[in-house]
């Protein structure tokens, strides 16, 4: 879920749990790597951040999709 929302709002994603980092994502949803599971793990990478991206259509018109929703279902 969370790389989803990375993907979603353009943002890179590092991921990381109480064993250490579990996944690197950058802003176009490139992964590029997952930890192995059980297992000791370490990586490298450069992640490029832009400070204002371009606004998605979700970030634009996402609040106004469920409204529609329920005005399209109760309209049919």
């Amino acid at each position: 879920m969370t790389l989803a929302r990375g993907i979603e709002f353009r943002r890179p994603v590092i991921r990381a749990t109480n064993t250490g980092i579990s996944a690197a994502m950058r802003a176009d949803g490139t992964l590029l790597d997952l930890s192995p599971l059980h297992a000791e793990w370490t990586g490298l990478y450069e992640i490029p951040f832009r400070k204002e991206p371009h606004p998605t259509f979700y970030q634009k018109y996402g609040f106004r999709l469920v409204p529609l929703a329920l005005w399209l279902t109760a309209g049919a």
